[in-house]
Parts: structure tokens; C-alpha cells; sequence
């Protein structure tokens, strides 16, 4: 029993850092369909909760094991993190935010 215990703290550990990257993209998404950009806002949705998600649930336990079901959730907002980036930098003079 201990022994879970202790797993299941360390996979919590690893798994909270999902919630900084996930923030950062749930704005992302909110902020284009505030401003009517229906499409950026549905490609960081979709790239975040499906496209990233399977491809990390299918590769990283292969790699990693039981702790690579874990971290895909995590990886799959950190990847998408660069879109929504990118998304942010590229958009920035048409919506005039700083």
C-alpha cells in the first residue's frame, strides 16, 4: 500500500505541471474566439485535446512505461503551448495586444 502511495505522489508531481501549460492554452483558445478567430481558437483546442493527446499516450509508454501515461497530457499542453506562442506572437498587430 505504501508503495502506491509513494507512486501515486510522484505521477501527481508530474502531473501538476499540466495546469501551468493548460492555463496558458485554455486563455490562448478564449482569447481568438473572444476577438471572432474561430479557426486559431478550435486548432489550439483540437491540437491540445486530441492531435497531442494520442500521439503522446501512444508513443511515450512505449518509452517511458506506466509514467509515460502520465506525462502525455502534460507533454501534449507543453507542445501545444508553442502554437498558441506562436499564435500570439504572429496576431499580435491585428488584434493590438501588447
Amino acid at each position: 500500500m505504501e508503495e502506491i502511495q509513494g507512486h501515486m505522489k510522484l505521477q501527481q508531481m508530474d502531473f501538476s505541471f499540466n495546469y501551468i501549460f493548460a492555463g496558458i492554452n485554455i486563455f490562448a483558445s478564449a482569447m481568438f474566439t473572444a476577438f471572432g478567430d474561430g479557426k486559431r481558437s478550435a486548432i489550439i483546442s483540437f491540437c491540445r485535446t486530441f492531435i497531442f493527446i494520442v500521439v503522446s499516450i501512444l508513443v511515450l509508454p512505449l518509452v517511458m512505461g506506466v509514467t509515460g501515461v502520465w506525462l502525455s497530457v502534460p507533454l501534449a499542453e507543453f507542445v501545444t503551448l508553442f502554437i498558441s506562442v506562436g499564435y500570439f506572437k504572429s496576431q499580435h498587430k491585428k488584434y493590438h495586444y501588447a
